[in-house]
């Protein structure tokens, strides 16, 4: 056999080598490439999403730590607002601190009348407090001026006095003095839902 019929023979037996590689290399990769191309690519779609939802907490905990430092700063306002409506109508409380008022600006305390709880319709409820309290003019003054600094805020709506003295000319005098007030609590009376 001749030199050039010798390599035309041989061409058949590399071209069928090289598409077998190729053949090989196609099936490797439609095999093995294209299922691992896609578990990288949900990889990747998860991690991005990951990194979304780390972002959005590390924001969410900036928020949360600024609200705790209001929170914190807040604290005392919360605590003194508490004190000053209690979560309960507590009305021996209320009578022991206007007696106490009352024996320290030297008055006498001659009755304190709470009525029920009514509520406001705002989230919390008002007691109706009616006093009457009897003593000299300038302390009955410091008496009605003191109420407003208690722990429990009590608003006055009325004031009537009465008394022996002429109010203008004598502070040493006998008055007695009706107050019609308001306490607070953030305590709500059920309403009956119906027929019992």
């Amino acid at each position: 056999m001749s030199a050039p019929s010798r390599s035309l023979a041989r061409r058949p037996a590399v071209l069928v080598s090289v598409l077998g590689v190729l053949a090989l290399a196609l099936a490797w990769w439609f095999a093995w490439m294209t299922p691992e191309g896609s578990k990288l690519a949900s990889i990747h779609q998860q991690q991005i999403t990951e990194q979304q939802t780390e972002t959005r907490l590390n924001l969410r905990l900036v928020q949360l730590r600024a609200e705790a430092k209001q929170v914190q700063a807040a604290a005392p306002f919360l605590k003194h607002f508490a004190t000053a409506v209690p979560s309960t109508p507590d009305a021996p409380d209320l009578v022991v601190q206007v007696y106490r008022l009352s024996v320290l600006d030297g008055v006498s305390l001659q009755s304190v009348t709470d009525d029920s709880v009514q509520p406001s319709g705002l989230g919390y409820s008002t007691i109706p407090v009616a006093l009457a309290v009897s003593g000299p003019h300038d302390q009955l003054l410091a008496f009605i001026s003191d109420l407003y600094k208690m722990t429990r805020l009590l608003t006055i709506q009325s004031v009537s006095l009465s008394g022996n003295g002429n109010l203008n000319a004598s502070s040493f005098a006998n008055y007695t003095a009706s107050i019609n007030a308001t306490a607070y609590t953030t305590s709500v009376p059920k309403t009956p839902t119906g027929p019992s």
